[in-house]
Order: C-alpha cells, then structure tokens, then sequence
C-alpha cells in the first residue's frame, strides 16, 4: 500500500459540483502520492490522480440512481482496496460505501456542506455516526446542521480562492449590476429572487441583474421573467466557465445570495477575492465569513419582502460598500490562499490515518 487515497464525489456531472472537485483534488495531490477518484465529476488531469468515472442514467429513478451508483462506488473501491488507505466521501447521504469501507479496514471520512434531500436524512443521520473523522467548511456548518455532540471528531477544512480570482475594476467604477451565481434549483431562493426585483426596481434607478446557472428551476425562472416583463431588466445566462468567472465578478457591484441551506460556497470567497461584496441569507457557512457590514452583508432569511428590502438599503450607501469590498479581500488573502487550505488537509489526514 503507497498510502493512496481515494474520494468519491458526486456520482452526476454539474459545473459546480466539478468546480468543487477540482479545488478539492488539486489540495490533496500536494500531500498524498496518489490519488483514486470515483465520480461523474471530471479531476484535474496529473500524473498522480486516476479517475474512475461513473455515468449515471438519466431516465432512472432518482432514488434508483442512488442506490445503483452507490453500488457501483462499492465495486470500484473494492479492485482498488490495495491502492489506499484513507477515504474521503463527499456525498453525505451515501451510507452503503462508507459501511463497506469500513468493514474493510479503510480509515474514512465524512464531508459535510449543504444538507441532501429530507428522505435521505436517514442515511446521512447513520453516516455522520459511524464516521470517524468528519469535515465541515466553517464552524457555523456545525451549527447548521447540529453536530456539536461529534464536535471530536470534527475538523475545519475549509478550500482557498484562486489565485486568477482579483480586483481588475475599482468598485466605484461599476455598473449597478446585480448578479446571481449558481445553482437554479428551489433551495437556491432563485425564485425568491426574482420575487423580489419589481420592489426593487420600484426604489432604485438604472439597476439590472445578471442569473447565471443551470439547474431543475431553469424552465420556472425563464417563465416568472417573462411574466413579471423583467426581460430589459434580467439577463440569463446559462453558465459561466470557471476563466471567465473572475471577469464576470469584476462587472457585478454586488453578488446575492438568498440560498436557504448551503455549506461554504466557493462563489463567495471568490467574489471577495474580486472585491464584490456579497449579500447572502445567513445559513450554513456564511457567517463565518460574512460580518454583516464588515466583510459582506447578511439577510434575515430568504423571503421575496427580505431580499428586496436588503438589496435596497445595500445600494444606498455606497460608502459602505466600498469599505466591505476591502475588508472581504484582506479577510480571503489573510486566511483563504492555497497553502493555508494545504495545512488544513495535511493535519486532517494525519488524524485520519493515527
């Protein structure tokens, strides 16, 4: 054994989830050998990671998926089981490989980011008590999801910004653009979003905004644009890819938020790194990083009334939002480069395999 270690990711391809992957992968393969990946998300290609792909069938069952592509994760792992010794699984609800892995003297670990669907919460509930070693992104993510009772077990391991990711335009040189970034699915608050943009619009001269993603909502946001007439106001685009992210960010005077569970997301410590302030409904991780009206602003919650309200009494005080935009970029250089995040996992991993 050449202490390898092998992640199972997502076993279904989305940008996002791939963007997560990459950042993930590109910190462990600078502290093990060797890296196995099994997933439907692509690695970074390098001498030391092997990806095993998995292809899901879109026709089937989601429920079905899931039982078929945790199965497949069992098969795969076990003609790998003398290339590793520790394993990180990023899906929370997968229970079956982790129970398989363990039972095959494998150390594993739990990552723990947005909370899976309520019927899976049976799974996750097991996993998160049979895992010896559990990551979150921040301290609030342990919070969220109640877990303080395994605070032992629990380790910090949060990601870094890249370095492409910067300030290109002062912010007091910037549109009035608002931008959405992500997923366009229900616990996203897509729709609460776009609620909330005709009160905005009411209060607010020459404001557009920018809904960038794909997702199950993708049909829903394009028929509430149309009929809310938003089309002058609202432009869609599909995605963004990761390179041209950074110039994207660079044109945006805020970036929103209003998910109603998320972990850390990348999408805000690289807005940040790009000097955009961000406004995001208080959940999961955000807080850790976001000091409303230090280093982001934060919302109540998610309601269309919330969301309008907050966008509004964000983009009248510019002040203020210059001085979030130095405090957000000193907060990422400060504690979110790359070899901080290195650190982190070797320090993880070492508790893992002791």
């Amino acid at each position: 054994m050449d202490n390898g270690v092998l992640i199972i990711g997502n076993p279904e391809k989305h940008p996002s989830s791939e963007a997560f992957l990459q950042k993930f992968v590109k910190i462990i393969s600078h502290i093990s050998p060797q890296i196995y990946i099994i997933s439907g998300d692509k690695p970074p290609e390098s001498d030391n990671i092997k990806w095993l792909q998995i292809k899901t069938d879109a026709n089937k069952n989601s429920y079905l998926k899931f039982l078929i592509a945790q199965l497949e994760i069992i098969s795969l792992s076990w003609k790998l089981k003398d290339m590793y010794d520790a394993v990180i699984i990023l899906p929370t609800s997968f229970l079956f490989p982790n129970i398989f892995l363990k039972l095959i003297r494998k150390k594993t670990c739990l990552f723990i980011a947005q909370k899976p669907d309520d019927l899976l919460l049976f799974f996750v509930k097991l996993n998160l008590r049979i895992s010896p070693t559990l990551i979150v992104e921040s301290e609030s993510v342990m919070e969220n999801w109640n877990i303080s009772r395994y605070r032992e077990k629990i380790h910090i391991g949060s990601l870094y910004v890249d370095p492409l990711f910067f300030p290109e335009k002062e912010l007091n040189n910037r549109e009035t653009i608002i931008g959405y970034i992500g997923r366009l699915s229900e616990e996203k608050g897509i729709l609460n979003l776009i609620h909330a943009i005709p009160e905005v619009l009411r209060e607010v001269n020459d404001v557009k905004f920018i809904i960038a993603g794909s997702g199950d909502l993708s049909g829903f946001v394009k028929e509430r644009i149309d009929k809310k007439d938003l089309h002058s106001v609202v432009k869609l685009i599909e995605w963004i890819p990761h390179n041209k992210l950074p110039s994207q960010l660079n044109n945006l005077l805020i970036l929103i938020l209003p998910s109603s569970t998320e972990g850390l997301p990348n999408i805000v410590l690289e807005s940040m790194a790009c000097g955009t302030p961000v406004l995001a409904n208080g959940v999961g991780g955000i807080p850790d990083i976001i000091k409303d009206e230090y280093t982001g602003f934060l919302m109540e919650n998610n309601h269309p009334d919330t969301i309008a309200r907050s966008l509004i009494n964000v983009l009248k005080d510019r002040e203020k939002l210059e001085y979030v935009s130095k405090n957000s970029l000193d907060l990422v250089k400060d504690k979110y480069t790359f070899i901080h995040a290195v650190k982190r996992y070797k320090k993880i991993l070492s508790f893992m395999r002791n």
